[in-house]
């Protein structure tokens, strides 16, 4: 008997079902009347190991304070929770498995993951934002090179963090390399970068190739975002763009009052499912805790239709980077429009109904 028929079948041949389904299902969305775009929030950064410092904030914590507490406010969980497997400014060796678990409570629930990765530097252990080339970044990939193997155990424990969700059952929006046309972090290209778009293009490949060859995810749907180039000093937006063949979803990281994507309609003709991979108000806005997300609801319904998700970013370290959906007046209002989907309303595998209420 023949098998479901996917609008967008994903780049990877063995992806699981449920994997098809979801990519499925974020293609359909922007056809709909309604419940059409995905709410989604970033809870927080990797967590460190249990023999480190804790963090003020670790995953759990800020999910209780993102999507739990505006829960209780709204009375609307986010359908799309998102978390990231490195850290910035902190050194400590990070517990990914203990990162994982909000997710795949959201999961189990009946929500949806994305996971992002600020890669340290290979070269120097410092953080995504450490800029230092001291080689070409195609010896990260080039067998022999003394760098391949750093950068391999690099991938293997990423891919071990993955795969733990994968066990769990879990789908993620897999987002690594982001903002890569703009210098923010070392394999970033743009103005005064080092790194060759060509050679940002093969780091991606050879990591899909990688985790799905060598260490069978095939869990994951591969997510390229960038800086929309308004930003001075960015390259375009497709500069580094892996191919079709190799990326399953695009998205935008936009950090303003209003998104300004001059290529909208050059991204959205890739023919890919596209969201606001990162979002949050301008600095001004969000030190103020004023943002009316409405707003940006607005924006996608008038002038952006085809964006099907949403992550709001958070640090709740500093007040001045206030981005979280539940820090902002209106989020009822937001969570409530018609257009957008919260987690009771996802329904991309037909299931029993979720405890949300718990």
């Amino acid at each position: 008997m023949a098998g479901p028929v996917f609008a967008n079948q994903p780049i990877d041949p063995q992806a699981s079902a449920d994997a098809r389904a979801v990519l499925d299902y974020l293609v359909t969305l922007p056809t709909r009347r309604t419940n059409r775009f995905l709410s989604g929030q970033f809870i927080c950064s990797a967590m460190v190991a249990p023999d480190q410092p804790q963090p003020k904030t670790d995953t759990q914590r800020c999910y209780d304070r993102f999507v739990r507490q505006l829960h209780e406010d709204a009375g609307r969980w986010m359908a799309l929770v998102g978390a990231d497997y490195g850290r910035l400014g902190d050194a400590s060796p990070l517990d990914l498995s203990a990162t994982n678990q909000p997710l795949i409570e959201h999961w189990r629930r009946g929500g949806l993951v994305t996971v992002s990765w600020h890669a340290r530097n290979p070269w120097t252990d410092g953080d995504a934002r450490d800029k230092t080339l001291p080689r070409p970044l195609a010896d990260l990939i080039t067998d022999g090179t003394p760098i391949h193997a750093v950068w391999m155990r690099e991938l293997d424990r990423i891919a071990d963090a993955l795969a733990e969700l994968q066990r769990a059952g879990v789908v993620v929006l897999w987002r690594p390399l982001h903002e890569s046309n703009e210098h923010a972090f070392w394999w970033g290209t743009g103005q005064d970068a080092s790194a060759d778009p060509e050679a940002v293009k093969q780091l991606w490949r050879h990591m899909v190739r990688y985790f799905e060859e060598e260490r069978g995810l095939h869990n994951l749907l591969w997510v390229f975002s960038v800086t929309p180039q308004e930003k001075p000093g960015t390259a375009p937006e497709l500069s580094t763009y892996p191919g079709s063949d190799a990326v399953d979803a695009v998205g935008f990281d936009v950090y303003a009052d209003e998104p300004r994507l001059a290529a909208y309609d050059k991204v959205a003709a890739l023919g890919k499912p596209m969201g606001l991979t990162e979002f949050g108000p301008s600095a001004a806005t969000a030190e103020a805790r004023a943002y009316d997300y409405r707003r940006l609801l607005e924006q996608i319904k008038t002038r952006y239709p085809r964006l099907c998700f949403v992550q709001c970013w958070s640090d709740s370290s500093k007040s001045s980077k206030a981005w979280a959906l539940a820090l902002h007046p209106h989020a009822r209002d937001f969570l409530r429009d018609p257009w957008v989907v919260t987690a009771e309303d996802v329904r991309w595998k037909p299931r029993r109904r979720w405890p949300w209420s718990r």
